[in-house]
């Protein structure tokens, strides 16, 4: 039969106070309201034990919650959910290892198993460089784009999807060459030139 929820939520705590004593963090198990006879009789609760309380159907604690600090999770847990949403759509449209690391600390190791493990994913070779219409069309799109850090990359890293999507272009080759252009630096000056010029045409 399945555990109660009662009884998980029991388990879930014992193995919790287990683990305070095994690392000798008796201030959480004081701050719970476990004193010396308590410790004493979880140091004689084996894990494997736990199964005995699966059909418990009340449980011995005073649960509260903390709602400032379960916002905080909740919005880490979001935060989470969505670069895991990102990496993948990124991963399917080829991105650059190089870009992934940038945006979300992704190592080589997992980079090459993550891709390896989608389908139709060839191996990375020399990216091919767009001609100089389409290269003339990225750098308008990027040098007009309110939405970027100081150095000059997207602020969102699914914009690159969503430029390479508008200008037929693939992800790899539009980080490849704002990349270029920002670490030369020659990009960022332009794209402030254009864009004086374009508000001074405006009057």
């Amino acid at each position: 039969m399945a555990k109660t929820k009662e009884a998980e939520l029991t388990a879930a705590i014992l193995l919790y106070m287990i683990r305070c004593i095994g690392e000798g963090d008796l201030l959480s198990l004081h701050q719970m309201n476990v004193g010396e006879k308590e410790i004493e009789q979880l140091k004689q609760i084996k894990v494997l034990d736990l199964h005995y309380i699966d059909m418990l159907k009340s449980h011995c604690l005073q649960v509260q919650l903390n709602q400032r600090i379960f916002a905080n999770i909740f919005q880490y847990m979001l935060a989470q959910h969505r670069a895991e949403d990102a990496i993948q759509q990124l991963l399917g449209e080829d991105a650059p290892y190089s870009m992934l690391e940038f945006f979300f600390g992704l190592s080589n190791r997992e980079y090459t198993q993550r891709r390896k493990s989608l389908k139709n994913m060839t191996a990375t070779g020399r990216t091919k460089e767009p001609n100089e219409d389409a290269t003339d069309q990225l750098f308008a799109r990027w040098s007009r784009h309110d939405q970027r850090d100081a150095s000059g990359r997207f602020v969102e890293p699914l914009e690159y999807i969503a430029v390479a999507k508008e200008l037929n272009l693939s992800v790899r080759s539009i980080w490849l060459l704002t990349e270029r252009w920002i670490a030369r630096g020659v990009g960022i000056k332009r794209a402030i030139r254009l864009a004086k010029a374009t508000s001074s045409a405006k009057f």
